[in-house]
């Protein structure tokens, strides 16, 4: 868990806590400026909002660590390109996969990105 050492926790809402999912992602957030080395970054549920804090707690952490803040921006960098594969979706309230360029080309599979960078082996 080296991982948590630079993390320190916030608690927002009362009520009690449900079991954790394991499966529930995390999403990094920034506060301050785009591309600003100063502003915090805080990790927490992709589910948090408003209506959420009604009945639960909802837990963020702060990353401390500046190469662990610089990893997430890239990360995240990297999500919102438009060379990375996304859905998009249209005025009507259907999705669209964005999974090639142009040219007919794949885009990056961010999941299989980021599991090829950590070793591990991938299909893609």
């Amino acid at each position: 868990m080296a991982l948590l050492a630079g993390f320190e926790t916030a608690q927002i809402g009362l009520a009690s806590v449900p079991p954790l999912k394991a499966t529930e992602p995390v999403m990094p957030v920034s506060f301050g400026p785009a591309g600003d080395d100063e502003s915090e970054v805080w990790i927490g549920s992709a589910d948090l909002m408003h209506r959420n804090l009604d009945r639960r707690v909802e837990a963020l952490c702060r990353i401390k660590s500046l190469e662990q803040q610089r990893e997430l921006r890239t990360l995240l960098d990297l999500a919102m390109d438009d060379g990375t594969s996304s859905w998009w979706l249209s005025g009507d309230g259907t999705w669209t996969r964005h999974h090639q360029d142009p040219d007919g080309k794949p885009l990056r599979d961010l999941q299989q990105y980021l599991l090829a960078r950590r070793g591990h082996p991938t299909d893609g």
